[in-house]
């Protein structure tokens, strides 16, 4: 649902195969975390309107791409799982420690 009818140049397709992709690895968060997700999008798109600073909104999307590309990583996606319990959000992690488990060999295989 457009909302509304004018998309400045340079916008990306609704049918963008990267936008897929990105929305596939939303459509597969909990609830708790698609909530976040919005929250902080709104929170950055207010920033940006009361202070007319744009680094709110553009720090916000290059956080929320960074966040979608590791999360579309199979072994970043099951680090996570294993971090964290199915229900509820638990403990933020850092990311740099979920890289860093990532590139250890694995003690159980």
């Amino acid at each position: 649902m457009p909302i509304d009818d004018f998309d400045p140049p340079g916008a990306v397709a609704l049918d963008d195969p990267d936008l897929a992709a990105a929305m596939a690895v939303v459509d597969g968060l909990q609830p708790s975390e698609q909530r976040t997700v919005i929250l902080h999008a709104v929170r950055a798109a207010l920033a940006t309107e009361r202070t007319g600073e744009a680094e709110h909104a553009t720090g916000f999307t290059r956080d929320l791409l960074a966040t979608v590309r590791l999360r579309a990583i199979p072994a970043y996606a099951q680090a996570l799982r294993r971090e964290r319990p199915v229900r509820g959000s638990g403990p933020a992690l850092r990311v740099e420690d979920v890289l860093r488990e990532l590139q250890e060999p694995r003690r159980d295989a």
